[in-house]
């Protein structure tokens, strides 16, 4: 299995321990040298904070699979233009979804989005984002401590990680 990000091939082994390293040794929120500051949450239309062992359900989707919305801001980091999807002056986003030392989301391409301005000094994408999970593992991770990460590489290159320990919670709408 590979992953793909930017167009450049990764494999699944190498991809998931640099993953893991940059996730489990970045500090809350990201504060990478000589980089920005990234802020993983969640929210549909507007960013929303997590805290620490927060409940975040686990959305059961219409066609048989289960996600976390996830959402992303960003401070001291170059934006971008949020009317131009794809833009390559737009930052790099990749969420991560890590349960029981092992990464469970579905790989996708990195997110070339800009980022809106806030009023307090953040910058966030315009939406939250379906981060799916492994069908295999959703039943395990109820209850459990999961963690759920990004980060977030700018025009300038700057990178910073963020991430959180949330409490994976069922879908009180799932059948």
């Amino acid at each position: 299995m590979s992953f793909a990000v930017r167009d450049r091939p990764l494999t699944a082994g190498p991809f998931a321990i640099c993953l893991g390293l940059l996730v489990f040794l970045s500090g809350c929120p990201g504060d990478t040298p000589g980089g920005g500051i990234a802020e993983v949450g969640t929210g549909t239309t507007s960013f929303d904070a997590l805290a620490t062992n927060q409940e975040l359900v686990l959305i059961a989707g219409p066609q048989g699979g289960h996600h976390f919305i996830l959402h992303a801001r960003i401070a001291e980091m170059a934006p971008g233009d949020p009317e131009r999807p794809g833009d390559p002056a737009n930052p790099s986003t990749v969420f991560a979804v890590v349960f029981d030392g092992e990464r469970v989301d579905l790989p996708r391409p990195a997110l070339d989005f800009g980022y809106e301005d806030t009023a307090d000094g953040f910058s966030t994408l315009v939406s939250g984002r379906i981060v799916q999970v492994l069908e295999s593992q959703v039943e395990a991770m109820y209850g459990q401590p999961v963690t759920v990460a990004v980060t977030v590489t700018d025009a300038d290159g700057r990178r910073s990680t963020d991430e959180r320990v949330i409490i994976a919670a069922p879908d009180p709408e799932e059948n």
